[in-house]
């Protein structure tokens, strides 16, 4: 798999690239269903909530860990949902197809979901996390290996790299996932962060077993 571009986009614009036609085709495809989520609190400030040391008293707002997670994962599942679809359109392989629209689609919700919560809580995407403890750099490393833009090898097999990019952006999207429930304290990305494990472990097992055929 060939990893880089031989434009030198930075992540922010690259991401936001990524996130327009992300959504841009993923809802035509799948109809519009973004409405705002109930209960909104705009006034909450991802930068005042409470340690991620102190998530056991989870609710309403978010400490850094949460807002680390969505700014990080939004970028990551744009991506992914670009080359799902992909895949999804020019793969000759009926299983790879079968996964990739799966993919795509379990994806696209999940992205859908978390702009949701970002608009709620007025999350800058673009602002810098600057948490510098050992939970905060975990989820950053994990981000920055999911966040290199991937162009699938233009000698080699599409599909195979395409499985292969899943496969990476489902591992590391269990280690955030399972990070924010932890150390997190907003309860309703707790709920959405665990739907999510259950999602990703039960395409894991799919995309591996497409892995090796071939």
């Amino acid at each position: 798999m060939s990893r880089g571009s031989n434009v030198q986009l930075t992540t922010r614009a690259f991401a936001s690239v990524l996130i327009a036609t992300a959504l841009g085709s993923g809802l035509s495809a799948c109809g519009s269903d973004d409405e705002n989520r109930p209960g909104a609190n705009p006034a909450a400030n991802p930068g005042s909530g409470a340690s991620g040391n102190e998530a056991a008293g989870r609710g309403v707002g978010v400490n850094e860990v949460d807002a680390a997670y969505v700014r990080q994962m939004i970028p990551h599942d744009a991506q992914v949902v670009v080359i799902a679809t992909r895949a999804a359109a020019s793969s000759t392989r009926a299983e790879v197809k079968e996964i990739a629209r799966e993919v795509r689609e379990s994806t696209l919700e999940e992205l859908r979901a978390l702009q949701q919560f970002a608009t709620k809580h007025r999350y800058d995407l673009s602002k810098p996390d600057t948490r510098k403890d050992a939970d905060a750099q975990a989820l950053h490393t994990t981000a920055e290996k999911l966040g290199t833009p991937i162009t699938p090898s233009t000698d080699g097999d599409f599909d195979k790299d395409f499985v292969e990019l899943a496969i990476t952006h489902h591992e590391g999207s269990l280690v955030m996932s399972r990070a924010v429930r932890k150390h997190g304290v907003d309860e309703e990305l707790a709920k959405l962060s665990k739907e999510q494990v259950k999602a990703l472990n039960a395409q894991l097992e799919q995309l591996e077993s497409v892995a090796k055929g071939l």
